[in-house]
């Protein structure tokens, strides 16, 4: 059947106001095509000659088809109530500010040039706390605690113009001036570091029985109470410090600490994948399926299992916002790659091979 002009146009004013076809067209125009397109040629063995031909007429019918296999998703889906997943989402700014007396304040995105009894170096605004220099000698002996729950993240920038981004349920403990010869901070939870450099102090972050130390360098540190310390060193250089072991890090490294058994480890890595969090954005080449699921699991408070451990070999290439919708990114997958997902209830999914 012919289609014309009006009807087309008809067609899509239509599909701009389905919230159904929205998200999977704007998970669309993230889809790396050349890639699309040469994985395609690869496995339905066009030849070389048609391939040219065939690439154009198939960027016409791409939003047509995605239109259509929106509307047939929805129509065959089975008649029975399917369980509905319970979706995160992002961390707002948001924490509280333990002052050296022991009061507490209440910060959020809402403060603005907020005023904080008894820290007269302190602003707060944007979801960000800044402090200025202090040359009190006093005030390198008091202490803030700037405290993040399940929700909420927070950026602070320390009195040496050290920037740090404190992830959801962590706390940071710094003084309200930094020594002379050392600054030292305390991180329980996960925090994005860009150290200001200052060569006659050390920079050193304590967790624990782990302390990494560096004079000026980025990198991402993960220390939830009774899980494994991960540090994964961005630029720079740092020096990770356990019980009886050392370990300079480069960039590229994570460095892993077990309480359980004292080792430490260090092997090379994508280190967008551990800094996704504090970028809001993921983008990848090749990538396993398992370490993708890995940050998404964390952004969305969602559990994954898999059918079989062959599956998360499986390769991916793209680019992913926090702001993207799970389901959306799981089907996009679900069209490219021999594996497919189910909802199993509100907070785990499992993925599993299409020939189970």
């Amino acid at each position: 059947m012919a289609i014309d002009n009006r009807q087309l146009r008809e067609l899509m004013e239509r599909l701009k106001t389905d919230e159904r076809f929205l998200p999977r067209y704007q998970a669309y125009r993230q889809v790396n095509r050349e890639k699309a397109w040469q994985t395609f040629c690869r496995r339905t063995g066009i030849p070389l000659r048609r391939r040219l031909v065939m690439r154009r007429v198939l960027q016409y019918a791409a939003v047509v088809l995605i239109a259509l296999g929106t509307g047939l998703y929805f129509l065959n889906r089975p008649a029975e109530e399917q369980p509905t997943l319970a979706i995160s989402a992002p961390p707002e700014g948001k924490a509280v500010l333990t002052l050296a007396d022991g009061r507490t304040v209440s910060l959020d995105e809402a403060s603005d040039s907020l005023s904080l009894p008894q820290v007269a170096n302190a602003t707060v605004g944007q979801a960000q706390i800044v402090y200025r220099q202090s040359d009190d000698r006093e005030a390198a002996q008091q202490y803030n605690t700037l405290a993040t729950d399940k929700d909420g993240e927070f950026r602070i920038e320390l009195p040496d113009g050290t920037r740090v981004h404190l992830n959801a349920s962590s706390r940071l403990t710094y003084p309200l001036a930094f020594e002379d010869d050392r600054r030292v901070v305390r991180l329980e939870g996960e925090a994005y570091f860009e150290i200001a450099k200052d060569a006659a102090r050390p920079f050193f972050v304590q967790t624990g029985e782990v302390q990494v130390q560096q004079f000026g360098t980025s990198f991402n540190l993960r220390a939830y109470t009774g899980r494994e310390v991960e540090v994964v060193l961005v630029e720079g250089s740092v020096q990770v410090q356990a019980p009886g072991q050392t370990y300079t890090m480069q960039p590229g490294e994570l460095t892993a600490y077990n309480p359980a058994d004292g080792t430490l480890t260090s092997q090379l890595v994508n280190p967008s994948f551990y800094t996704a969090w504090h970028t809001g954005k993921l983008q990848f080449e090749d990538a396993p399926l398992g370490d993708i699921m890995t940050v998404l699991s964390r952004w969305y408070d969602v559990q994954v299992r898999y059918g079989d451990e062959a599956i998360k070999a499986l390769q991916f290439s793209g680019r992913i916002t926090r702001h993207d919708n799970l389901l959306n990114i799981l089907e996009l997958m679900e069209y490219t790659q021999d594996m497919t997902f189910t909802i199993e209830d509100e907070h785990t999914i499992l993925i599993q091979s299409k020939r189970h």
